[in-house]
């Protein structure tokens, strides 16, 4: 029996070898064949995957550790430690592949948490980030199952650990916010508020207050709610980064804000001081009520009652900083959005710049965040103008640094630095790809239900479904000195497949259907910037790649010791390709730049 079983893993292996190459990722195929490999794998005994890992060509190795990782079987998750363990070149491709994986597992098992809680500690610096990120992942997962388990009191353990270690390593802090960044638990909230108190060191405050949006503000205390003001207005008299700021803006927004606060930051956006946080603050207030019909209620209350006065004056901003909303597709019972995110500097030089794409069904007000790129900027202030007046000193005595972040399926990815210092941005501009090169690829599992139903006249039916995504994330960037320009792409291909079954089974029948869907989307991203004059020219496009739909059932049923059929349908649905417009300032901007 076991032989059967090996020869169908070698032979699907041999016969679908194309599809596990890392250069066939984005692709639909390519999604439906890692969904079949992690249900052959299931089924698999430990020597048998031990023997295929071991004998892999680089090329596939990588596909079969994700499979492994997805398949969450104790042999295949041995064979994958065993195989890290015994590499005497420790290939950080591979270990990070492995934690890729075992973050986005839909159905995490303890040997996985415990495994990867005993190797935690890492003297590379990147794998140990990795680690601590996979961690909040699985908590996250588990916590939502069962808030009770044992894990979540052994997270909280090496949570707490790992922060008595912060005087003896800098980075413990750094590595623990990131981690309750991806947990995404009310529990550690005192945690974070600790470090927001102090805000001493703002690398840390930001990462701390990046990990409190990811928890439910609307629950956050009065306490906490003053303390984030104090924050945004600079109440102790101190002076916060303008990206400290933003977070708590952004804080605030999402509590069950007081119409007294809420106007204290309709008039902090009037403030000419710092117009581009205003800007910003402002377009971020009137994106939220277009979405939000209780904020919408207040701020009409404000208007009507003439707390504020607004004149042509007030909101005629010269910035750059942007934040709105947009329709990305709709479909019955919910719709996908894309937001972006851009917070310029006094004197114009990037601070953020993200762009997230949400999915939110129509009778709910929380939203799923599917993707999310951005781009954190300090020190340029220096290298665009020499015009920096006192109250922004300290942007203007910031170290260069810039630094890319991903998010995918709500969960945060290693941060990657892009340069720092002169040298490193001198580095970054040369050896910027002029053609596009793949920053990020893998096959992610993304759905694994199956549940067996017993009826009471003794029948029994079997729902099974997996889902799974093919990705690729690339980029270029073009950037000329001479000319002060650039031209930057990121493309976003995806592969997704969906299969799944009903099995009705009894003593003299069986009946069924089988499903599978897979399509293809490839997102192209293109940013233009004009730093040749004052002020910046920056146009922002977006389109998506003509797109097909394939739907395949089959439906089977067999009486035993008589007859049986099957029946098999398919069909192919094809939507055109689509340029999805931005701002109306930002599409003139776009005709400026392509005329010049």
């Amino acid at each position: 029996f076991d032989k059967v079983f090996l020869f169908q893993f070698d032979e699907f292996i041999k016969d679908h070898e194309q599809y596990l190459h890392r250069k066939s990722l984005g692709n639909r195929t390519t999604g439906t064949t890692f969904l079949q490999l992690i249900s052959l794998i299931r089924r698999q005994n430990e020597r048998t995957l031990a023997n295929t890992l071991n004998n892999a060509t680089n090329s596939i190795k990588f596909t079969l550790i994700e499979a492994y990782i997805a398949g969450q079987t104790q042999s295949s998750i041995n064979v994958v430690l065993k195989h890290l363990d015994n590499d005497k070149s420790k290939n950080k491709e591979l270990i990070e592949c492995f934690l890729m994986a075992a973050a986005f597992t839909p159905r995490p098992s303890e040997l996985l948490f415990e495994q990867l809680m005993n190797r935690s500690k890492n003297s590379d610096y990147q794998i140990e980030t990795s680690t601590y990120l996979t961690l909040g992942a699985i908590v996250h997962k588990i916590y939502h199952s069962n808030k009770k388990s044992l894990i979540i009191d052994n997270f909280t353990k090496f949570i707490q650990n790992s922060l008595k270690e912060h005087s003896k390593t800098k980075n413990a802090k750094r590595l623990v916010y990131l981690s309750l960044y991806n947990a995404k638990i009310d529990l550690y909230q005192n945690i974070l508020i600790n470090e927001i108190k102090s805000c001493s060191e703002t690398d840390l405050c930001w990462l701390a207050l990046s990990a409190l949006t990811q928890l439910d503000c609307k629950t956050l205390s009065t306490e906490v709610i003053s303390l984030i003001r104090s924050l945004y207005h600079e109440h102790n008299k101190r002076t916060y980064g303008i990206q400290i700021r933003q977070l708590a803006g952004l804080i605030l927004l999402k509590t069950d804000i007081s119409v007294p606060d809420f106007l204290n930051i309709i008039l902090s956006t009037l403030d000419k001081s710092n117009h581009q946080l205003g800007l910003y603050m402002w377009r971020v207030i009137d994106t939220m009520t277009q979405n939000d019909e209780l904020l919408a209620r207040k701020l009409k209350f404000i208007i009507n009652q003439q707390m504020v006065v607004f004149s042509f004056d007030s909101l005629a901003y010269k910035g750059q900083s942007d934040y709105y909303r947009r329709t990305l597709l709709t479909t019955y019972g919910f719709g996908v959005y894309y937001t972006v995110s851009q917070l310029m500097s006094k004197v114009g030089a990037l601070k953020e710049s993200d762009f997230t794409v949400n999915i939110q069904q129509y009778d709910a007000q929380d939203d799923y965040e599917l993707l999310s790129f951005g781009v954190s900027a300090q020190g340029l202030e220096s290298y665009i103008t020499d015009d920096v007046d006192e109250s922004d000193q300290n942007a203007k005595d910031e170290e260069l640094h810039a630094q890319l972040r991903i998010n995918i399926l709500n969960t945060q990815l290693r941060p990657v630095e892009l340069f720092s210092g002169v040298t490193g941005l001198m580095g970054a501009v040369w050896s910027a790809p002029s053609e596009l090169t793949s920053a990020f690829r893998s096959n992610l599992m993304i759905h694994d239900l199956s549940r067996y139903i017993h009826l009471h006249n003794g029948v029994i039916v079997h729902y099974e479904a997996q889902s799974a995504v093919s990705l690729d994330l690339s980029g270029m960037a073009s950037i000329s000195l001479w000319n002060k320009n650039s031209h930057s792409v990121i493309r976003v291909s995806t592969g997704f497949s969906v299969r799944s079954h009903i099995d009705i089974l009894s003593d003299f029948i069986t009946t069924g259907i089988n499903s599978t869907l897979s399509t293809n989307t490839i997102v192209d991203y293109t940013t233009d910037v004009d730093y040749s004059d004052s002020p910046i020219r920056v146009c922002m496009q977006m389109a998506i790649q003509p797109t097909q739909v394939h739907d395949n059932i089959e439906n089977f049923y067999s009486i035993k010791r008589t007859k049986s059929y099957r029946w098999f349908g398919n069909r192919t649905l094809k939507y055109p390709g689509t340029d999805y417009p931005f701002t109306e300032k930002n599409n003139q901007m776009c005709q400026l730049l392509h005329k010049s």
